[in-house]
């Protein structure tokens, strides 16, 4: 196994062909001290269409560049000319690397990075720690949050009391409302929308979400409030 290879396992890159880490440079110059790769697709390689999965030639390449995880001290950054492919159906389509989503400036492993941090950190210490700007660090969040929450279904199947409580940040009156175990200790909470009131206990993310049969549910808002849960747990008794 050379250097290459060594280096490219060691920053979980996980490169399969045809792409390869062709080149890298170490700038000690800079501070913080910065490590760019270098990653090449070899040339005369037909590319899966993005929408059809159709083998297609390349039309042209774009040169992109990715956040990666720090590699010690050092800062990383993955550098490739990505290719647009020329479809006869769909026409032209830039393809999508293994290592990002499309459109992101950072490498999937620097984002569930990111993603752990924030479950346990608040928002300005990470990015502090991670060095982006917390603009950069909430987009990700978004991103993944967006995803979870257009591919989860909210199971309270098992659930025999759901609490529910409302919650402000601040002076701001900025409320969430909250759904919670009311036997788990740890990470209670199972839900949380905007707002709150009956728009939010009947919100539209929480309807699309809940598959719920919850025997008891206790709730500390007031009656008028109480009205949006009963569309979703109607069957269930209050206290």
């Amino acid at each position: 196994m050379d250097g290459t290879q060594i280096l490219t396992l060691g920053l979980g890159l996980g490169l399969e062909a045809p792409w390869i880490l062709k080149e890298q440079h170490l700038d000690a110059s800079v501070s913080p001290h910065r490590l760019d790769l270098f990653v090449e697709a070899e040339r005369g390689n037909l590319y899966p269409c993005p929408d059809c999965g159709k083998a297609c030639p390349v039309h042209d390449s774009a040169d992109t560049t990715w956040r990666h995880l720090n590699f010690f001290q050092h800062h990383c950054y993955l550098h490739a000319r990505v290719p647009r492919t020329k479809c006869p159906e769909y026409g032209i389509k830039r393809i999508e690397v293994p290592w990002a989503w499309p459109g992101s400036d950072f490498t999937l492993l620097f984002e569930q990075s990111d993603i752990s941090l924030v479950k346990k950190m608040p928002v300005l210490a990470v990015s502090r720690q991670l060095e982006i700007s917390v603009t950069r660090l909430c987009r990700i969040v978004y991103h993944y949050v967006g995803w979870m929450l257009g591919n989860w279904i909210l199971d309270l199947s098992n659930e025999a009391t759901v609490g529910v409580d409302k919650t402000a940040s601040r002076c701001g009156q900025r409320y969430v409302t909250v759904f919670l175990h009311m036997q788990r200790k740890q990470e209670p909470v199972i839900f949380a929308v905007p707002g709150h009131g009956k728009n939010a206990a009947a919100s539209e993310t929480l309807e699309r979400h809940a598959e719920a049969v919850v025997r008891r549910w206790i709730s500390v808002l007031t009656n008028v409030r109480l009205e949006g849960m009963t569309g979703l747990f109607g069957q269930a008794k209050t206290t």
